[in-house]
């Protein structure tokens, strides 16, 4: 971390952040294509962020850098570097040159983003139409959508192609029921391009 911190302090990086690689002892390093994607071909690695100015880094004193980002990646997961993730990281500090206590794993924050930043899409197409899906794809992250099933049997549909090497999040909701329909199941469908 120290190392990441002193990038930062020192202006060694664009737009004030570092970024740093960890990787467990005996371990492999990740492979990055030419395109900013990494596959961890090993065991955990782990993606350290400073994404802000430390508290302390200076030669001579015990860094304090508090709320660092760290993603914990396990073999064969991949991490985009070229359109890096905003949400997934847990954080930890070091203050007074003295870490938080278990560094390597956390809950992860879900977030996503900035308050105030992101798009929320309501649904717009008619039920059951999926060649008039609402497409997401070009939507600001993090994206909310939100449809209305009226009956059991009604499917709300929205569209989201993802470019090479993009991973998507998807966590679903369902409200508890109140004087509508109750809802028997959910299906969520992953289609390919072309089928």
């Amino acid at each position: 971390m120290a190392f990441v911190a002193r990038d930062v302090e020192d202006g060694l990086t664009t737009q004030s952040k570092a970024w740093g690689v960890g990787i467990d002892e005996g371990g492999r390093s990740p492979y990055i294509d030419k395109n900013g994607l990494a596959t961890l071909y090993g065991s955990d690695a782990y993606v350290v962020l400073g994404d802000h100015q430390p508290e302390q880094a200076v030669p001579g004193k015990p860094l304090t850098f508090s709320n660092y980002k760290i993603g914990h990646l396990t073999g064969g997961q991949t991490f985009d570097f070229a359109h890096r993730p905003t949400c997934g990281y847990y954080r930890r500090s070091v203050n007074q040159g003295v870490p938080d206590a278990n560094l390597y794993n956390g809950t992860p924050e879900t977030g996503c983003g900035t308050p105030g930043r992101g798009t929320t899409v309501n649904e717009s197409e008619p039920d059951d139409s999926r060649s008039t899906a609402d497409d997401i794809t070009s939507d600001a992250p993090p994206v909310t959508v939100s449809g209305a099933l009226a009956t059991t049997t009604d499917r709300d549909y929205f569209k989201f192609t993802p470019a090479s090497g993009i991973t998507a999040t998807i966590s679903c909701a369902i409200p508890t029921p109140t004087t509508r329909t109750p809802i028997s199941s959910m299906r969520l469908e992953a289609r390919s391009p072309g089928r």
